[in-house]
C-alpha cells in the first residue's frame, strides 16, 4: 500500500493513507478488459513523472538553442537564426502545453 500512497502523493492527493484504503480492492472496465485502480494509480503517477521530465527538458532545450540563435545572429547567419528561433518556439509550445496541464490538477 506504501507504493499507492506514494503514487497518490506525486498525483497531489492528500489523505493518501486513507484514499489508497478505499479504492484498494476498485477495478474499472477499460479498454475491454478489467483494471485495478491501484494499476491506475501507477500508471498515472508514471505519466506525471514523465510530464515533469518533458516540461524541464523542453525549457532546457530552449535555452540552449537561444545560445544558438545568439551565435547564429552574432555570425550574421539570418536564416540559420530563423530556423533557430522556431525551433526554440516549438521547445516553449512543449514547456507551456505541460506547464498548463499540471496547472489544471
Amino acid at each position: 500500500m506504501s507504493s499507492v500512497t506514494d503514487s497518490l502523493e506525486t498525483l497531489g492527493f492528500e489523505d493518501t493513507d486513507s484514499l489508497a484504503g478505499l479504492i484498494e480492492a476498485e477495478t474499472v472496465h477499460h479498454a475491454s478488459r478489467e483494471m485495478d485502480v491501484t494499476d491506475i494509480i501507477h500508471d498515472l503517477a508514471v505519466a506525471q513523472r514523465e510530464l515533469e521530465q518533458y516540461r524541464q527538458g523542453a525549457l532546457s532545450l530552449a535555452a540552449s538553442l537561444d545560445d544558438k540563435v545568439l551565435e547564429a545572429e552574432a555570425a550574421g547567419d539570418v536564416e540559420r537564426a530563423d530556423a533557430l528561433r522556431r525551433l526554440k518556439r516549438s521547445a516553449m509550445d512543449v514547456y507551456g502545453r505541460v506547464e498548463k496541464q499540471q496547472e489544471g490538477r
